[in-house]
């Protein structure tokens, strides 16, 4: 999962169809884009937040893609050079 302080995006691993839709996220190659939005609830989050888990431990959803692997290795390089 990637994000950064001041965005209001989450990139994340696509979950099932179903959920893509239930929670109208937006799909892009293997991930899916969270837009957190000022009408969504705590509640409304809890619940996506307990549904993606289980289909992440019952492995219908990989713990990472490519794109999310190659940000963090470009992050850590950043991090190493003093975030420059």
């Amino acid at each position: 999962m990637t994000s950064s302080l001041q965005s209001i995006n989450i990139v994340l691993p696509k979950p099932s169809e179903e959920l893509m839709l239930k929670y109208q996220l937006m799909p892009t190659d293997d991930n899916c884009q969270i837009v957190m939005m000022p009408h969504v609830s705590r509640t409304q989050l809890r619940e996506f937040v307990e549904e993606y888990a289980a289909e992440l431990t019952l492995g219908k959803v990989p713990k990472t893609t490519e794109l999310l692997s190659r940000l963090h290795e470009h992050e850590k390089k950043l991090a190493a050079q003093g975030g420059s």
